[in-house]
């Protein structure tokens, strides 16, 4: 007999959501996360190739200015350690699971998240600090 077990996670009651526009990207929700999380990311328009965000932590004196004039280049700068991201091409609207508890990457500050348009060469948005609770 075989037992499976799916994770879950608590969903805070103001859902973190990132919405995608032709003027860059917000983040509406908490200031304050559990590990585990449920991240909805809307993309309202089709002007631009690709559609990016990045979940991520900041080196000691960097903050949300920095990271919104970050470029958009893989690996990004040293100062940024990125825990989880994701690429879409298409509007619409998409969900998902973000769980810091199971990301060995991820050393207990504050994240930030941070968007990006493919075809431009710097961050269109940024948000944060958003502390995480365990």
């Amino acid at each position: 007999m075989m037992l499976v077990v799916a994770a879950s996670c608590n969903q805070p009651a103001a859902i973190p959501t990132l919405t995608f526009s032709q003027e860059g990207c917000i983040y509406s929700g908490p200031n304050s996360l559990p590990a585990c999380f449920e991240l909805t990311w809307t993309i309202e328009e089709s002007d631009h190739s690709a559609y990016i965000y990045a979940l991520v932590t900041l080196e000691e004196g960097k903050t949300v200015q920095d990271l919104a004039g970050m470029p958009g280049e893989d690996p990004p700068p040293a100062w940024v350690r990125k825990l989880n991201y994701s690429l879409e091409v298409e509007p619409g609207t998409y969900t998902q699971t973000i769980d810091l508890g199971a990301n060995a990457a991820y050393d207990g500050r504050p994240v930030y998240l941070v968007c990006f348009f493919a075809d431009q060469d710097n961050a269109v948005g940024a948000a944060g600090p958003i502390d995480i609770k365990n």
